[in-house]
């Protein structure tokens, strides 16, 4: 892709140009608030059999089964270790083509940001596995904002196990 043609991406991505920073690892994320649902508290992730790193199983949201991604796993944090201020936050994506709900594992979060374009710069060249769910980095007073695409978050296999999940959920 283009440097032109990223720089447009990034633009669509951030909408409204509000994101909700989290942090994972010491290091401090956002994802587009277009893409949040809500955040939820949690104390655990219940295992599911079909669940491999980075996927760590599921939640139950109201009633709906909701696949968990450690993205600290994704992004080479190592796991994820639920603490007191752990969250999940939960996001609207496609899981084969059609509309579900994914959780997101964050240490805790941190606030809601006003994101111009130009503060956004493409991501930094870390290697392909680390770049793939990155949107940008942006600038702000505190320092550096890694942006997540949330419609990256997944490989192609993660998708695949996380559809399985949901559709189980659908089924039962």
């Amino acid at each position: 892709m283009t440097e032109a043609n990223e720089v447009i991406r990034l633009r669509q991505a951030l909408g409204s140009g509000q994101a909700l920073s989290f942090a994972i690892g010491g290091a401090e994320y956002a994802l587009p608030i277009a893409s949040l649902r809500e955040i939820a508290e949690i104390r655990a992730v219940d295992p599911a059999d079909e669940a491999v790193l980075p996927l760590r199983g599921t939640i139950d949201l109201r009633g709906s089964t909701v696949p968990v991604l450690d993205l600290g796993h994704a992004l080479g944090h190592g796991e994820t270790a639920l603490g007191g201020q752990s969250c999940v936050l939960v996001l609207e994506v496609a899981l084969d083509g059609r509309p579900a709900l994914l959780g997101v594992l964050a240490d805790d979060v941190r606030d809601l940001v006003d994101l111009a374009p130009d503060d956004v710069l493409p991501p930094p060249p870390l290697g392909p596995h680390r770049v793939r769910q990155l949107l940008g980095v942006a600038r702000r007073a505190e320092g550096l904002v890694l942006l997540v695409d949330p419609s990256r978050l997944l490989t192609p296999a993660d998708e695949a196990v996380a559809a399985r999940l949901h559709r189980v959920a659908l089924d039962a």
